[in-house]
């Protein structure tokens, strides 16, 4: 088997629904669908000629989900075999469920110490040590649009919650064998600036996809009497002999002969109905085991862990059905306590590579050269101001959380109708270009605003910001700035 590996960049924030509820609180998913990726390459259906079907009907290809990446690693779902103490986190010990021992349950249950599952967290692994991966999202509440009118819809107000921008993502393709053919075609379908989510013809869902490479993933098989441990690093999907959907799947499901243990395993499961763009209408809920579950299998022979690495159940075209068998991260010593040390470090976010230094000299000064080198440094820009906004937020968010949404929304309109750096201080802080400094003049320096910015040093960390990033669009910058503190506030107030 081949697998071509790939990475995601966001260029702008993505929205990726978790489910197809129109109403009340709608949540964004913690990765990427393998299905979102088939998608991108199913624009060039026709293109594929008589390879469509192998690509996209076969599941001989595989489009596998994207994970959030941390210091150059792909995360993976924390498994749902690891409990903590209650009223305790992951940095004071976890306890692998089905290799508690007896003696060990016997102590909890004497002591009254209740367990708790992990569930939603990602992790990045060397099965070693274990670092917690933060999701960054962000919630608006929007309004639908009237076109005759040209003002918001009555009763037609929605929220939308979204994966910021700026985030790297990695996935893979795999190949059965006789297919490796077509992985310089799905590679161009692939590779470039694509789209993806919801709201894609607004202001969400711009990607960057870039070929990482490809490796080779052998076939072996294990032989063991002793029980094997399953780790769903995506989806799974099973029937059963009615054709009917399962969450408590055999272990001839897995290709594995022997029994499932079920006292051991930890089974999570979720429904959902996914969107078919071509025919514009969401197909059948399909009911599967989440990613993170783990299965614990007592087998009677041999496994052959091809057919595992191949994929298991259903829609593996999709991204489903690939399982982790026997992972290091799930060891325990007797009484089922981890060995990995845990740390957790900040999700940072990074931005794409423009290689302008690599246009050909006798190119220079061409008119589309030009405009092609304009919009990659303007690009550039953005993520820069993305990048300075994030880390502002991080370290001062707590400092600012007296300030009202309509104080940042003053800042930002004030942002926008300035048009020069100097101009922006003599609005917001009544300092003038000659050097004048007249506190009346500013917004920030006088009136019901001022005593709240004056706590805590919120003024002098604000202008000394502002004054950083005059070489980056200072006006620019602000707008990005109290935008993004508008939402704190609101998403605070919920």
């Amino acid at each position: 088997m081949i697998r071509s590996l790939y990475e995601c960049t966001f260029i702008t924030d993505v929205v990726l629904n978790a489910t197809a509820a129109t109403e009340g609180n709608n949540s964004s998913l913690d990765y990427i669908s393998g299905a979102g990726f088939l998608g991108i390459a199913a624009i060039n259906y026709a293109n594929f000629g008589i390879e469509a079907y192998t690509i996209f009907h076969s599941g001989k290809v595989r489009f596998g989900d994207g994970h959030l990446v941390s210091d150059g690693k792909r995360s993976l779902k924390v498994p749902a075999s690891f409990f903590v103490e209650k009223g305790k986190k992951m940095d004071d010990g976890i306890l692998v469920h089905h290799k508690i021992s007896n003696s060990t349950k016997d102590k909890l249950r004497a002591s009254g110490t209740q367990i708790k599952q992990q569930r939603k967290e990602f992790m990045v692994t060397d099965n070693k040590s274990l670092s917690i991966v933060s999701v960054s999202k962000d919630y608006a509440i929007k309004s639908a649009y009237n076109r005759e009118t040209r003002r918001s819809e009555d009763a037609k107000m929605y929220g939308y919650e979204w994966l910021v921008a700026g985030a790297k993502w990695q996935f893979s393709v795999d190949f059965d064998v006789d297919t490796k053919h077509l992985t310089d075609q799905i590679k161009e379908a692939l590779v470039g600036k694509r789209h993806m989510g919801r709201s894609k013809t607004a202001q969400f869902g711009l990607v960057d996809i870039r070929h990482l490479g490809e490796v080779s993933i052998g076939t072996t098989e294990l032989t063991t009497g002793q029980e094997i441990a399953l780790y769903a690093e995506s989806c799974l999907a099973f029937v059963n002999e009615c054709g009917l959907p399962t969450l408590t799947p055999t272990a001839n499901d897995f290709g594995v002969e022997g029994t499932i243990l079920w006292d051991k395993c930890q089974v999570l499961s979720r429904t959902f109905a996914p969107w078919n763009q071509k025919r514009f209408t969401r197909e059948a809920d399909r009911v599967c085991i989440d990613k993170g579950s783990v299965f614990v299998i007592k087998p009677t022979g041999n496994v052959d862990l091809n057919k595992l690495s191949s994929g298991v159940g259903l829609y593996q075209n999709e991204g489903f059905g690939r399982v982790l068998v026997n992972p290091g991260f799930l060891e325990a010593d007797q009484d089922g306590k981890s060995a990995l040390h845990i740390e957790t470090k900040p999700e940072t976010k990074q931005e794409p590579k423009n290689d302008l230094a690599k246009i050909p000299m006798q190119l220079k000064n061409q008119p589309l050269i030009n405009f092609l080198e304009s919009a990659a440094r303007e690009e550039k820009s953005e993520f820069d101001i993305l990048e300075v906004v994030q880390v502002f937020i991080q370290k001062n968010e707590s400092v600012y959380k007296k300030i009202k949404a309509s104080q940042w929304g003053s800042i930002r309109e004030r942002a926008a109708r300035a048009n020069t750096h100097e101009k922006l201080m003599e609005l917001l802080f009544g300092v003038y270009s000659n050097g004048q400094i007249n506190t009346d003049s500013g917004y920030l320096t006088h009136g019901v605003a001022a005593e709240d910015w004056r706590e805590r040093g919120r003024l002098e960390t604000l202008k000394k910001w502002i004054e950083n990033q005059e070489g980056n669009d200072s006006c620019k910058a602000t707008i990005v700035l109290s935008a993004a503190m508008a939402k704190k506030c609101n998403s605070n107030r919920r």
